[in-house]
């Protein structure tokens, strides 16, 4: 199905308004081509929508050779040229000048200014309240971007995907960012995320999460910004976070793209998923059926995710210590959900000193209680997940000596209500590990460490 105001007929994306003579001589020779219009007493290019052109776009290319001819020495055969992302539907300019030469400046909604050199490609992003594009050699054409169309590009309505021609940057194309720390008198970088809209705010920590897109690639990322409320304090966790996220990679681990450490805060850049454990309130989590067997198809699947994961920090010798429904992110692929584990703002290498750390509900009792002959181990994280599946399933939890589980209403397999209690063992030594329940229940499937 479409998005609602998709464009389904060719029409103007956006213009090119002349900004210096080069400019404008170049669109008064060009004034008899189609896509010369008139907008607001000034002649400009209309880049327009075409869906029956494997490009999708009408003019697409500026050069020598392109549909916006510049007969110059200095112009290459296709200067620049636009292009349509083939999964994203976001515009992209292309610098195709052997010497990279094209400048874009941007002004965001925030009012921040933003420079991009030798880019290759970037996107032109409607969330900006100004782009200017500068190209040419010893003579430079500049032009500003006046959107005529701001609502989604409808990709059905563009050509058959196999004959489609586009960008396919994904977020692996490029070398990851660079891991950033700026000091108090430290030169700002080109951070390439565009803010697009807040995607939650936490009032009591100071974190905010915005949705916004790379520039480089033309997908959406999720940032996260954390502001110390004592200055300084919180830079030593921007360092645990960027020693230990940058050295991370499972397929049910968020990924981090870049983590940035400036004096009184730090940002945190990583993929964008649709929402957390806490958000899934439908029918299929309200009333699982047969939970836990081969043929539920909804907590089975959350436990096998989560136990790789875990099974994987253990291998690397990471106690995350904050396993809870909130720091579980979830994606629908193809009408499945696909998890992944976050937030590792209090992980740390095992085994651990005994700091009391993590959220209350999800905390193992060695934590909790301030054992002082339990030292802290990844057995804390199976804890906090099992406590975590109760939680989202309405099991009740009973406590005491051991701790016992209620079904309630729920059909559960009995041999995983003996696993679950066991995961939620008192004593840390006799609780198993995710590994170990993962040879058990699952016959070892993406176990990493020694049996």
């Amino acid at each position: 199905m479409s998005p609602p105001g998709a464009t389904t007929v060719s029409s103007a994306i956006f213009s090119l308004k002349p900004l210096n003579g080069h400019a404008r001589n170049l669109v008064s020779n060009l004034a008899s081509q189609s896509f010369v219009r008139h907008h607001d007493g000034c002649d400009m290019i209309d880049v327009d929508f075409t869906p029956d052109r494997c490009d999708g776009l009408y003019p697409a290319t500026i050069g020598k050779k392109g549909h916006v001819k510049i007969d110059r020495s200095f112009i290459a055969k296709i200067q620049v040229s636009f292009e349509l992302h083939k999964d994203t539907g976001e515009i992209m300019l292309v610098d195709h000048s052997p010497s990279q030469n094209c400048y874009v400046f941007y002004i965001q909604s925030d009012g921040e200014c933003r420079d991009f050199y030798n880019f290759g490609a970037l996107v032109l992003s409607t969330a900006a309240n100004k782009i200017e594009i500068t190209f040419g050699g010893s003579i430079k054409y500049r032009f500003e971007v006046e959107w005529r169309m701001r609502d989604p590009i409808d990709l059905e309505a563009w050509k058959n995907l196999a004959t489609r021609t586009g960008q396919v940057q994904t977020l692996r194309s490029l070398p990851p960012t660079k891991r950033l720390e700026e000091g108090v008198e430290g030169p700002r970088h080109e951070f390439r995320f565009l803010l697009q809209k807040e995607h939650a705010r936490n009032c009591c920590t100071r974190t905010t999460v915005h949705k916004c897109i790379d520039l480089k690639t033309g997908h959406c990322v999720a940032v996260k910004h954390v502001v110390d409320l004592v200055k300084g304090r919180y830079r030593e966790q921007g360092e645990t976070r960027k020693e230990i996220t940058t050295d991370l990679s499972h397929p049910h681990i968020i990924e981090f793209f870049q983590v940035e450490i400036l004096p009184d805060s730090y940002n945190l850049v990583m993929e964008l998923q649709d929402g957390d454990l806490g958000d899934l309130t439908t029918q299929e989590f309200k009333e699982p059926q047969e939970l836990f067997t081969n043929a539920d198809t909804v907590g089975r699947p959350l436990l096998l995710q989560m136990l790789k994961a875990l099974d994987y920090l253990a291998f690397k010798e990471i106690i995350h210590r904050d396993v809870k429904p909130h720091n579980i992110l979830y994606r629908r692929i193809n009408g499945a959900y696909h998890y992944r584990l976050a937030d590792f703002g209090i992980a740390t290498v095992a085994p651990h000193g005994r700091v009391r750390c993590g959220t209350k509900t999800f905390m193992a009792p060695e934590v909790e209680n301030r054992e002082p002959k339990l030292p802290h181990t990844t057995r804390i994280d199976v804890w906090g997940l099992a406590a975590s599946v109760c939680w989202i399933f309405g099991l009740g939890l009973k406590g005491g000596e051991g701790s016992s589980i209620d079904a309630g209403h729920h059909v559960i397999c009995p041999i995983w209500t003996g696993i679950l209690e066991q995961m939620l063992g008192q004593v840390p030594c006799e609780r198993p590990s995710a590994g170990e329940v993962l040879t058990l229940m699952f016959d070892g499937e993406g176990r990493v460490t020694d049996e």
